[in-house]
């Protein structure tokens, strides 16, 4: 449950010590707690001194040591130039709908329609100041319902649902964050996502986009998730030089686009190893740390504070063990992995397919009474990106709806994903002691 803090703060007169901070710890059951605040006093406390220090000025103890090893890393903002948080649309009913055939439907309907009879469509509620309907419905027309502005969109993890994307701050969406999604907004580029600070007790808000992406996608208690592409394409560039580039993993192909990663971290690399590593090789050995339990575990405490950073191995083939391995992960979340061709899991029972419950039990996930997903792992059922339990959370939110075939296959490739992260995540631990020994 929800700790409580008691903070005891004494102002000292002139000539006595100050800045002086002890910490004590209580554990147990509330009564237990009671009873030990009833019996002591702040002279009988154990106390432990500790010393603050910047940037934090953190009121509680860690090891100096473990926190001067994370900090020889670089934090992820200092890696890429730009970044920003994903798309607010503060009308997710109208905004984001399943199919690219809903959302032109939804559009142009709403472009026709009366304004309190939208309101009561969509569940709109009131304007606000940065979202109204009448700004909605000229943004709307005003791009003459172009099927080019209808783009996916990553919603939640593996998720991908669609949008009509002008680019309008309080237009048809309330932020679209156009300085950078216009970089994604054509395809063709990557983009990491990760968060700020987490609220939990374990670091898990990774993922990986090649569309624009929504600004809960890996959602903490703390805050948004932050987008970070790899390139910044500009508009004079053909549409499939970025594929050609992540195709050919040429060097000379990698210049023609203006890469998002500073030219330091380049520099780094050369000091390092005295070769030039490419950006994709950088940006996949990013995600493999980022993935790797056991970096994530060690470095909890300074997680759950700031944005990750990211230590660079010694170790030139280490390097680019951790970037085969990052890659691997980025295709499978890209749900392009050759590896989820090959089923593993079943889908059984007759009936229409109407998820009324989502309810795991003896490794089966079921969606009613009679149908269920098959040989699905507590691992891969317990399986979280950010605030979410994957495989839960994909299907609660399909809840009174029947599930299209490809709908199923899809879920049965998330539970492949699900499956295949962790095994390589088992590879990433194996990797990284010896990155970091």
């Amino acid at each position: 449950m929800q700790g409580v803090s008691i903070a005891i703060f004494i102002k000292h007169k002139k000539g006595l010590p100050k800045k002086k901070v002890q910490y004590a710890d209580l554990w147990g059951k509330r009564q237990n707690k009671y009873d030990w605040l009833d019996e002591n006093q702040q002279q009988t406390t154990k106390w432990t001194e500790i010393k603050p220090t910047e940037p934090f000025y953190l009121f509680t103890p860690f090891e100096e040591s473990l926190k001067a090893e994370y900090d020889k890393g670089i934090s992820i903002p200092d890696v890429f130039i730009n970044s920003n948080v994903g798309i607010l649309t503060a009308r997710d009913n109208l905004t984001i709908q399943p199919t690219r055939e809903k959302i032109e439907t939804t559009i142009n309907l709403f472009a026709k329609m009366d304004k309190e009879q939208a309101r009561k469509t969509w569940d709109l509620g009131d304007d606000s100041h940065d979202w109204n309907i009448d700004s909605a419905k000229k943004d709307v027309v005003e791009n003459t319902i172009s099927k080019e502005k209808i783009k996916p969109i990553l919603y939640r993890p593996f998720d991908i649902r669609y949008t009509f994307y002008t680019g309008k701050s309080a237009g048809f969406h309330s932020r679209p964050r156009n300085s950078l999604m216009q970089y994604l907004e054509k395809g063709n580029n990557l983009a990491l996502i990760t968060v700020r600070q987490v609220a939990e007790n374990d670091f898990n808000h990774v993922l990986v986009s090649d569309t624009i992406t929504d600004c809960r996608v890996t959602l903490s208690n703390r805050g948004y998730g932050y987008t970070y592409p790899l390139y910044l394409p500009t508009t004079n560039i053909k549409d499939n030089i970025v594929q050609d580039i992540f195709d050919s993993h040429e060097k000379e192909a990698s210049a023609a686009v203006p890469c998002n990663i500073k030219p330091e971290i380049f520099t780094l690399f050369e000091g390092k190893y005295k070769i030039e590593a490419t950006p994709e090789e950088v940006f996949a050995y990013i995600y493999a740390v980022l993935n790797t339990p056991l970096y994530r575990n060690r470095y909890i405490p300074f997680l759950k504070m700031d944005f990750p950073k990211v230590q660079f191995t010694d170790d030139y083939k280490a390097f680019l063990k951790g970037a085969e391995l990052g890659q691997k992960l980025i295709e499978l979340h890209l749900m392009k992995s050759a590896e989820l061709d090959k089923p593993q899991f079943r889908f059984e029972g007759k009936g229409d397919n109407l998820v009324t419950k989502v309810n795991y039990t003896d490794n089966s996930i079921r969606i009613n009474d009679n149908q269920r997903f098959e040989n699905v792992s507590s691992e891969i059922w317990n399986f979280r990106i950010g605030g979410y339990q994957v495989c839960d959370k994909w299907l609660k939110d399909r809840k009174g709806q029947y599930l299209k075939q490809e709908e199923i296959m899809h879920y049965l490739k998330i539970l492949m994903i699900a499956g295949h992260t962790l095994k390589t995540q088992k590879q990433l631990d194996e990797w990284y002691v010896s990155a970091f020994p």
